[in-house]
């Protein structure tokens, strides 16, 4: 069932040589500086450009090698600083950045980790992925796949997720409606 819904969006992993102003300023800002671009790095852009577009944060993420999948926030005398672990894929990269936004929103640095802090980010996330039109089937079926201890379950987070999203006033995707129509009879 997963698989069936990633497929149609799993992207090429193939670098190219960063040519274009925008391409530069990609590798250089959210990249490693190297001259190329890949198809994580595009994915990372068009995700914060989506963060900023519907709210105005400008979160400036940075890819970097974390033990970790996933990402965490900081800041710095320039604002807030988002790094994203190189282990993303990017057909849900873009969820992973959502989730750090609402990290910075919240101003989770001024605070000890916990369990709350998170679900509130996956909160702001499915609000983001409502604002930025993203596809809510590859948040929700990468959420089931992840679940720790500080982070909940997957089935958790996934709701929470889809929370944010219906309050935001996304749609469900029209399958999802199906099967809502025919599970309540």
């Amino acid at each position: 069932m997963v698989v069936a819904m990633l497929a149609p969006v799993i992207a090429s992993a193939e670098p190219r040589r960063a040519v274009t102003h925008g391409d530069r300023r990609i590798d250089r800002e959210i990249g490693d500086g190297n001259g190329w671009v890949d198809d994580l790095e595009l994915a990372v852009a068009r995700a914060s450009w989506d963060v900023y577009r519907t709210t105005g944060m400008n979160i400036r993420p940075r890819l970097a090698y974390l033990k970790t999948v996933g990402g965490y926030e900081t800041r710095d005398r320039y604002g807030p600083r988002v790094y994203i672990a190189r282990a993303e894929r990017p057909e849900t990269v873009a969820f992973t950045v959502f989730h750090e936004a609402g990290h910075v929103a919240y101003r989770h640095d001024l605070y000890a980790n916990s369990q709350a802090n998170e679900l509130w980010a996956d909160e702001y996330a499915g609000r983001i992925a409502a604002a930025a039109g993203a596809d809510i089937r590859i948040g929700v079926a990468d959420y089931l796949l992840r679940g720790d201890a500080l982070h909940g379950s997957g089935k958790k987070r996934a709701a929470v997720l889809l929370m944010g999203y219906l309050r935001n006033r996304g749609r469900l995707p029209a399958e999802w409606k199906d099967r809502l129509r025919t599970a309540q009879r």
